[in-house]
């Protein structure tokens, strides 16, 4: 009896851990905009905060790139989800952190803010590749987005403080 009262707990345990981390359509969809939102922010800040022709470089691609992935996800989800249209209050403050800074004070934190947002966008989207809770459209998206996301981290981790 005991056994079985453990083992119905783990399982108990076991299935919110699980809900803790599953991913929906419409998490996923604000979710993913929102970061990718900040990236293309902050990407443009990156052109005239620095004087660093690798940190320019790596703003202009995530402008280019992550534009893309939103006009993208603006396609396959159409009216059926909400995609925010303005930062929320904590992407809001780290653009507004980045804008306070120039040169070499830019260059550490936005290295370190495209090191964390990378690797949280590439455990985002490797769930929501996996997710049932996320339609077979976006699960798709997130496949196909991954290697990109994967390749900006890969760069990332160059960027001055991102180590």
């Amino acid at each position: 009896m005991k056994f079985l009262a453990l083992t119905l707990m783990c399982l108990t345990a076991t299935a919110f851990a699980a809900e803790q981390d599953s991913v929906t359509s419409q998490s996923f969809v604000a979710t993913a905009s929102m970061a990718s939102a900040f990236e293309v922010e902050a990407g443009k800040l990156a052109q005239s905060r620095t004087d660093s022709a690798q940190v320019k470089a790596y703003g202009q691609r995530m402008v280019v790139d992550h534009g893309a992935v939103n006009s993208q996800l603006e396609k396959i989800v159409a009216s059926s989800y909400a995609v925010p249209r303005q930062l929320d209050a904590e992407h809001q403050a780290k653009l507004d952190a980045l804008k306070g800074l120039q040169g070499e004070e830019f260059d550490m934190a936005y290295g370190k803010d495209m090191m964390n947002g990378h690797e949280q966008a590439i455990e985002l989207f490797t769930k929501a590749s996996k997710s049932a809770q996320v339609s077979p459209a976006l699960q798709a998206f997130a496949a196909k987005t991954l290697p990109t996301l994967q390749g900006h981290g890969k760069l990332a981790m160059g960027l001055p403080g991102a180590h």
